[in-house]
């Protein structure tokens, strides 16, 4: 199913002024006054823009205004992910430091607590593959009964998997949330959502959602000593920016730059990557469907299809079979942003946040483009989320959910009012671009966000969602045969969880 990124990033990215400034610099979002309104500012009388009530939380959200917490304690336990603190600066930061994503978060907070009545608190923040973390605690709180911990952060992948258990209240009971508003990820909620169903919330209030987009990164110094004739943005203006494209020019891209007659990690390459994480948005970006839905909300598995061989061939062939691609085996992405940021690849995949830490004093210029497509037919660019996206769930033995759905409701907006177009400037004026068109570029990159239930849900799955990263590891041609002996046990898989999801259901009411 094709999913959209909320509105109010796609109208920062329109009106910001990054769309058409350089930034000579090597982590995203909404005006004030767009986020409010349906049709373009300059349609308005100046009367009826004076006249306008002031944007706020309660604007954005329908919040009463006279709604008193009392001074309740709302405490997050969050899992982080690698590379950075993105999940915990996105819940608090103890002081404005003066950082402008920072500063964006802690008037954020300030503004929901005076508001509200009320006390934020990031209690714990571990990495997601730690012994000690938040689903571990979670799974103790429930069972002993108590109110440790209000709100919990999860790493996408590894969060979905307490769907089932029955450890987190479906938000859509609650009077205050309304996952249909701009400031939630509402694409990306509606594919975690079943029947109705919203045990898990994200959005642009995690630096995750909207920092783990992938992106394809050009080093535009060796595109130009190998193709100054051809304007790459124009090529992804055509529509021509594909597999088969890439594949080319990597093809025709390699210099044995340590002259000892092998290639290997010293040389220079058109394209390296890491044939993992990567390799998963890399098969959304074509429009790879995982499962589908019928109309009365119910998922299958629909992988095995031609799309999925396709896709598979045409990277098996770009690795395996070009003599200017070179992969790299570790998960961390530290070897390829390395090698990229040190001029030995003209072309790499990546999330949107490594550019801020790997990149930040890349001597080469660099560009930012789209992932490319299957082939020209296909209709549109489609980008990717990282599976380490921030999740948020409501624990089902908070004391008073409601107040929390409030609360939560409060952050979402406020973020998108705030911390988003500080994120956004920070990332798309200071760090991530460094020429004109890049603007250009990421704004078509975050238009149109793709995923679907069984990748999001993956962990649950046997891993599906890897389902091309093990096999182009594993040096697998035959996929077809792979993915033929997986169907039934795929659909009996699915029918067992879709089970036990609906028992959740209908146990909450």
């Amino acid at each position: 199913m094709k999913k959209t990124l909320t509105v109010l990033l796609a109208l920062a990215m329109l009106s910001s002024a990054v769309m058409t400034s350089c930034s000579d610099a090597t982590d995203n979002a909404e005006t004030t006054a767009a986020s409010s309104q349906t049709s373009s500012p300059d349609a308005a009388s100046a009367e009826e823009l004076e006249a306008e009530e002031p944007q706020d939380f309660y604007t954005m959200t329908g919040l009463p205004r006279d709604l008193n917490l009392n001074g309740y304690d709302i405490k997050f336990d969050v899992e982080e992910g690698n590379n950075g603190t993105l999940t915990a600066r996105s819940v608090w930061v103890e002081e404005d430091s003066g950082d402008i994503v920072d500063a964006a978060v802690f008037e954020r907070n300030m503004n929901v607590m005076e508001g509200l009545n009320c006390n934020i608190t990031l209690l714990a923040s571990d990495t997601y593959g730690s012994s000690a973390n938040t689903k571990t605690r979670l799974r103790t709180q429930v069972q002993a009964g108590s109110d440790d911990v209000q709100l919990a952060g999860f790493y996408q992948y590894y969060g979905t998997v307490i769907a089932t258990e029955n450890l987190v209240y479906n938000m859509a009971n609650f009077p205050y949330n309304d996952f249909t508003r701009d400031y939630w990820g509402v694409g990306y909620m509606d594919a975690l959502s079943y029947k109705g169903a919203y045990f898990f919330a994200t959005g642009p209030m995690a630096l995750r959602y909207t920092g783990g987009v992938y992106v394809t990164y050009i080093n535009s110094n060796l595109w130009n000593e190998f193709y100054a004739d051809t304007n790459l943005y124009d090529v992804v203006r055509d529509g021509k920016w594909t597999y088969d494209y890439l594949y080319d020019v990597t093809n025709a891209t390699y210099i044995d730059a340590n002259g000892n007659g092998s290639a290997d990690a010293s040389d220079t390459y058109g394209f390296i990557l890491s044939l993992q994480d990567m390799v998963d948005g890399m098969a959304v970006g074509a429009d790879v469907k995982w499962s589908e839905r019928d109309s009365e909300g119910n998922v299958s598995i629909i992988v095995n299809n031609e799309r999925s061989i396709s896709f598979y061939e045409k990277l098996y062939k770009l690795m395996y079979n070009s003599t200017g691609a070179h992969s790299a085996t570790q998960d961390d992405s530290v070897t390829v942003m390395k090698m990229f940021n040190d001029g030995y690849g003209m072309a790499t995949i990546n999330k949107m946040f490594q550019a801020e830490i790997y990149l930040r004093e890349m001597e080469d210029n660099y560009t930012i483009l789209p992932l490319p497509k299957l082939d020209e037919t296909q209709a549109e660019y489609n980008s990717a989320i990282h599976d380490g996206c921030t999740i948020f769930a409501i624990p089902i033995t908070t004391g008073n959910p409601d107040a929390v759905s409030a609360v939560l409701e409060a952050l979402a907006a406020e973020s998108a009012r705030l911390v988003s177009p500080a994120y956004y400037d920070q990332a798309l004026k200071v760090k991530y671009t460094r020429d004109s068109d890049s603007g250009e570029m990421i704004d078509l990159i975050y238009s149109n966000i793709s995923t679907d239930f069984a990748f999001m849900y993956s962990n649950n799955l046997t891993d599906i969602a890897h389902l091309f990263r093990n096999n182009i590891s594993n040096k697998n041609e035959a996929l077809a045969s792979a993915m033929a002996k997986s169907e039934k046990a795929w659909g009996k898989m699915i029918e067992r969880f879709l089970e036990k999801l609906d028992d959740v259901i209908e146990s909450q009411g």
